[in-house]
């Protein structure tokens, strides 16, 4: 098992469980392939392996991580800060997470667990909405209302709703 995942579950903050669990693929027929070679990225500690099942295993680790960040930033981790979800959102990020990247980018707008920067916030959360996902893209409207562009942020509204973000279609719908 990797390092990383290894020093999460010893820390209590994810279950054994749960990483097999997030190792299972969502696609019939494919499940024993992809628990061989999350096996094997396991033992070897090499992501390529992982990859070889078409990147499930890698998938499933970094949405089983993203989840428990986001557990981490709402408070509900005893004992675990924002720097650990930062830690967390990291390594899902190494993983290709969308999701990671821009809830990254939203701790360092922030400056939750890391050092502000705008720049390196509105860089991943760009990464995050490029990459699809649909937060990174209402992240990236909330800052610009914030900071009085509105032109800019309906544009990241649109697109977060284009992405499927349900909040932002109720916003639009009422603008």
């Amino acid at each position: 098992m990797p390092g990383f995942l290894k020093k999460l579950i010893n820390s209590g903050l994810i279950s054994a469980a749960a990483v097999c669990a997030s190792a299972a693929p969502a696609q019939a027929g494919t499940q024993s392939a992809c628990a061989a070679a999350a096996e094997s990225a396991f033992e070897e500690e090499d992501r390529r392996t992982a990859q070889g099942c078409g990147g499930c295993v890698c998938a499933g680790v970094a949405v089983l991580l993203v989840s428990e960040a986001r557990k981490i930033m709402a408070g509900n981790v005893e004992g675990a800060t924002e720097r650990d979800a930062c830690a967390i959102l990291a390594k899902a990020l190494e993983l290709g997470s969308a999701d990671a990247a821009s809830e990254l980018g939203r701790a360092y707008l922030r400056g939750f667990g890391v050092k502000h920067s705008v720049s390196t916030g509105l860089r991943l959360l760009r990464k995050g909405t490029e990459g699809g996902s649909a937060v990174g893209a209402r992240y990236l409207a909330d800052y610009y209302f914030d900071n009085d562009d509105p032109d800019r942020a309906l544009s990241w509204l649109s697109k977060a709703a284009d992405l499927g973000d349900t909040r932002a279609r109720t916003e639009l719908a009422r603008a």
